[in-house]
């Protein structure tokens, strides 16, 4: 149980007047909300009327859209690289051949 004025994770604290004073009932929410899935036509046509900023990194995979990563940096590039070699791996992650 939560500690007086906390509400219970995955729960939603919602606010009721009564007589002056306020109380506060929780209800569960679900943990999982139905998904709308995206068509690659919507996306696209979604980026034409400007719903996603200029600059966003913006994937569609099986109909989700997902926000990419920025791209690593040089320093960080290199001592994968750097990594991969001392370790026998390619740059794909692969061992190399003996």
């Amino acid at each position: 149980m939560p500690a007086p004025g906390r509400v219970a994770p995955g729960a939603a604290c919602r606010s009721q007047e009564r007589g002056g004073g306020v109380t506060s009932t929780t209800e569960k929410l679900p943990t999982e909300l139905p998904r709308r899935l995206w068509t690659a036509d919507a996306f696209e046509r979604a980026g034409e009327l400007g719903l996603f900023g200029a600059d966003e990194r913006l994937e569609l995979i099986a109909g989700e859209i997902l926000v990419k990563m920025s791209p690593q940096g040089s320093r960080h590039g290199r001592a994968k690289h750097r990594a991969r070699r001392r370790t026998g791996q390619d740059d794909s992650g692969f061992r190399s051949a003996p």
